[in-house]
């Protein structure tokens, strides 16, 4: 799989994790289908909307992945952030950090990579700055390991 592969898939995972907070494992394959169908429709603002199989393979892992270890992910990312609350998070940055945790703990990738790409997409798609405090959270847990 490429790396271009990934990093799409990743950002399917991000968004699709970010518009479908409550889904269940078992809702998955048609939640899934219904929003790949939407996010691959071609239009001026989006003109490389349509992803390839290893692309949509490899966010489907993650977020099947994440939705699954829920429980544990969050766990890890309470024990991550200091005095913070995840239910206080943003919601983008809480998503980034789903991915990323995932990753991280389940993907045989380098964890700088993984943590590379989630700044790269929390500079694309949170609030200004974010990126450091992702960057730091998933510093840290990877530092634990």
């Amino acid at each position: 799989m490429s790396n271009r592969d990934l990093s799409k898939g990743r950002e399917l995972a991000l968004k699709f994790l970010y518009r479908k907070a409550d889904i269940n494992v078992e809702d998955i394959d048609d939640e899934l289908s219904v929003f790949i169908d939407s996010y691959q429709v071609e239009d001026e603002e989006h003109p490389e909307n349509i992803l390839s199989q290893h692309s949509l393979f490899y966010g489907k892992k993650i977020i099947t992945g994440v939705l699954s270890g829920l429980e544990n992910i969050n766990e890890i990312i309470s024990s991550n952030i200091g005095d913070w609350k995840i239910e206080k998070l943003d919601r983008m940055d809480y998503c980034l950090l789903l991915v990323g945790v995932f990753e991280l703990k389940n993907v045989d990738t380098a964890p700088q990579i993984i943590i590379n790409e989630c700044i790269n997409l929390a500079k694309a798609y949170s609030a200004e700055g974010s990126y450091r405090f992702i960057n730091g959270v998933l510093d840290g847990i990877n530092s634990a390991k």
